[in-house]
């Protein structure tokens, strides 16, 4: 849309708008991949602490630095990427703080939309594998085990959205 508007004042509200929405999607996004690494660093450390001392178990820890090295760099990346989009926010009109705000939103919006989608589609193919299976006591525990998962996810992405509220709120 913002390529298709005229040049001028607007436009460049948009563009710097759609700039630091931009900066602060990658910025959570290199963030939660991040802790999502280190969530895996923290599992496989459970299970190596199982495991008796050997050669394999010295390779997966040395995987598991590689791992540690990669999630601080994330880490990093995701620091740097918001001190950029304080830096370029710092000098903000009101219009373009409102316009910037508008437009994070708006990829917020359709984020949720690609992951409820996503999720919606998982489920279906969820259930059409339940329903292949025999009726008995196994179809029963995956159906019940199906809407279990169903309900867990709805959860997250309320508790997701909730969050997001919340940040919206407070920067208001």
């Amino acid at each position: 849309e913002i390529a298709k508007m005229a040049d001028g004042a607007e436009k460049e509200v948009q563009e710097k708008a759609l700039h630091l929405a931009e900066l602060k999607a990658e910025a959570k996004e290199a963030e939660a991949e991040a802790e999502q690494e280190d969530a895996e660093i923290a599992q496989t450390l459970k299970e190596l602490e199982k495991q008796p001392q050997g050669a394999r178990k010295m390779l997966k820890m040395k995987a598991l630095k590689l791992l540690e090295i990669k999630a601080e760099q994330k880490h990093k990346e995701a620091q740097a990427l918001m001190e950029q989009y304080d830096h370029d926010k710092e000098n903000l009109t009101a219009d373009e703080m409102e316009a910037e705000q508008e437009a994070e939103d708006a990829i917020v919006g359709m984020i949720l939309q690609k992951e409820e989608e996503a999720r919606e589609e998982v489920m279906k193919e969820e259930e059409a594998m339940v329903e292949k299976m025999a009726d008995g006591d196994k179809k029963e525990l995956a159906q019940q085990a199906l809407e279990i998962a169903e309900l867990k996810a709805e959860a997250a992405a309320a508790e997701e959205e909730a969050l997001i509220e919340e940040e919206n709120v407070e920067q208001s």
